[in-house]
């Protein structure tokens, strides 16, 4: 399916995935190549605020926009690719509305055809990578804590997300979510998976059409890199920021022994970036410890984080093989 198809078939499902809930519609045109927005929302009979952008500048930035316009309590955060089913957004609003110390809502995240799971949420490694959790939760289970959500489906509370100043501009896409959840966390939110609403994702249909693997590379570990320095407490950031470090070293070497230079240098200009930067990366450090109302004790309390095994390590390995 591509981008044009996936757009229309998730704003046809829009009116009946919000029945009688408050709701407005507002879509970023990101710079896209194909007529669909207009068209889609026509065939729909969905009315919707409509900012577009000559150029892609970037999903973090977008989202920043359309955040903006908003003027509900709720913010939904949704790709293009992500389908809702009937009524589910009422019913995630109504536990949002009854949970007075979250911040922000992920339903469960299914592939396309709802075979596997794609994302329960994200737990926190003292590594800096996160273990992601693809397990079906147990029957029964209406809410849980995360450490980070995954941006596909998202609902937070506007108050929130302006007061954190939303996703970093400079991030242009992958892990602002988590840079997100984890500001949250650090104010003292807390962030849930909502287990009982499912979505279904064409997962990374929209980002391959855009982007090489060499530069997906560079913008994950580059922010990943980036939102280490900005959110860890002091003495985290000693215990996390080497074992990083070396991780991505070892990750960039593999690519190299395997014929995959670009890759590998992709790698090695994110390691290098924040000492390019230097000014910049002080400063939204500054700020975002500024923000900080909560030791790391809560920001990776026990419930929302996962040693990282060796076993664990060979599972996440295991993503990049194929590229290897």
């Amino acid at each position: 399916m591509n981008g044009e198809e996936g757009f229309a078939r998730a704003v046809a499902m829009i009116p009946s995935s919000f029945g009688d809930l408050d709701h407005e519609v507002i879509v970023v045109d990101n710079g896209a190549p194909f007529n669909a927005v207009d068209s889609a929302l026509q065939s729909a009979s969905v009315v919707a605020k409509v900012l577009r952008n000559d150029v892609n500048i970037g999903y973090a930035p977008a989202c920043n926009q359309g955040a903006a316009l908003a003027s509900g309590e709720y913010i939904l955060l949704l790709n293009s690719d992500c389908f809702l089913p009937v009524s589910s957004m009422k019913s995630l609003v109504e536990i949002a509305d009854v949970d007075e110390s979250g911040a922000g809502w992920q339903p469960l995240i299914l592939s396309e055809d709802g075979s596997r799971v794609d994302s329960a949420g994200s737990a926190f490694t003292y590594t800096g990578f996160l273990w992601h959790d693809t397990d079906y939760p147990a029957a029964g289970e209406t809410t849980r804590s995360i450490f980070a959500a995954k941006g596909a489906c998202f609902l937070v509370r506007k108050s929130v997300y302006e007061s954190i100043g939303g996703f970093p501009d400079e991030f242009f896409a992958y892990f602002e979510d988590t840079d997100l959840c984890w500001k949250m966390r650090m104010s003292g939110w807390n962030v849930r998976l909502v287990p009982t609403i499912a979505v279904r994702h064409g997962i990374g249909k929209t980002t391959s059409r855009y982007f090489s693997a060499e530069e997906i590379d560079y913008m994950s570990f580059r922010n990943r890199i980036h939102s280490i320095l900005m959110n860890a407490s002091g003495r985290s950031l000693l215990r996390i920021l080497p074992v990083h470090l070396a991780a991505c070293l070892a990750t960039a070497v593999l690519f190299f022994v395997r014929g995959k230079p670009q890759s590998s240098g992709a790698i090695i200009r994110a390691i290098v970036w924040p000492l390019c930067n230097v000014s910049h990366a002080r400063e939204t450090r500054r700020n975002a410890q500024s923000q900080r109302s909560c030791a790391d004790s809560f920001v990776f309390g026990r419930d929302v984080s996962a040693f990282m095994t060796f076993g664990r390590a060979v599972e996440l390995l295991r993503a990049y093989l194929p590229r290897w």
